[in-house]
């Protein structure tokens, strides 16, 4: 049986998703693909009443997420010839496995070819941002904080129309952090907007959340990060948005922004 599961976690404790290895073995890094495949073998170990010789389950994720990277819908699926727990309920018996800061929220019987990662269409990454002279605790690993003084805030109008620029299929060399193993720069984005968030209850003192919203058919090391810290820039006046095609032209990973904070990023929808 192929399972299709979908969840959302809180990265913050976790160096990301993909399981770490060292020399050959695994490193001991705390993962979510680490303990979600600890999760399944002790629901089917314990459900088959077995101490030693569990199944070895190992989930295959929809994309790797780095440390401290969050997700509102994540995909993952694994085979199993363990059949006594039907598919939609197996999301109900991994609770009691899981820590707090992940939730299967879903679980499904998927067809036998169906893979994770392969067969996904798109995905779409969330990036929420502030502004504010001060910090809002609520938001510490949630949110990266712009600071900003004097009463100033970012110009919207000029991060929507950055964020158009980068519509499309492109070379986003510009955009990519050295040490990634992508064979190809090429990648296309289907929608991008950028969007004030009315949470007052976040920010009492008036000042102002974002959420920047990126769809693409696949995104290079540290990508979003990037585009989110070159999204800023624009807001800022630091960047024109008029510059953003000289940008990917470029191929000049020294042109765009900085790499915008981890704790802001979010994976937040995968359609196939």
């Amino acid at each position: 049986m192929n399972v299709r599961l979908y969840l959302r976690y809180d990265g913050t404790a976790y160096h990301g998703w993909q399981i770490q290895n060292m020399n050959g073995k695994e490193s001991g890094l705390k993962t979510i693909q680490g303990t979600l495949a600890s999760a399944l073998r002790a629901l089917y170990g314990d459900f088959a009443g077995k101490i030693e010789g569990q199944e070895a389950v190992e989930p295959i994720g929809v994309s790797r997420t780095d440390a401290g990277v969050h997700a509102d819908m994540y995909c993952a699926s694994f085979h199993t010839d363990n059949e006594s727990i039907p598919a939609e309920r197996i999301c109900y018996a991994l609770k009691q496995f899981l820590p707090s800061d992940i939730c299967v929220y879903r679980s499904e019987k998927a067809p036998d070819d169906f893979h994770a990662r392969f067969d996904v269409v798109s995905k779409t990454y969330k990036y929420l941002f502030y502004t504010g002279e001060f910090s809002v605790p609520a938001l510490e690993n949630r949110a990266w904080h712009v600071s900003i003084k004097n009463g100033t805030s970012l110009d919207l109008d000029a991060m929507k129309l950055a964020a158009k620029g980068l519509l499309g299929t492109h070379q986003f060399d510009a955009f990519c952090a050295a040490g990634g193993s992508a064979k190809t720069t090429e990648r296309t984005i289907f929608d991008i907007r950028v969007e004030k968030v009315n949470a007052p209850f976040l920010m009492p003192d008036g000042s102002d959340l974002y959420a920047l919203y990126v769809e693409g058919d696949g995104f290079l090391y540290n990508m979003v990060r990037i585009i989110a810290g070159t999204i800023v820039y624009a807001g800022q006046g630091k960047i024109q948005p008029a510059d953003i095609p000289e940008i990917i032209a470029s191929k000049n990973r020294k042109k765009a922004g900085i790499t915008a904070p981890a704790q802001g990023l979010y994976l937040n929808k995968v359609k196939y």
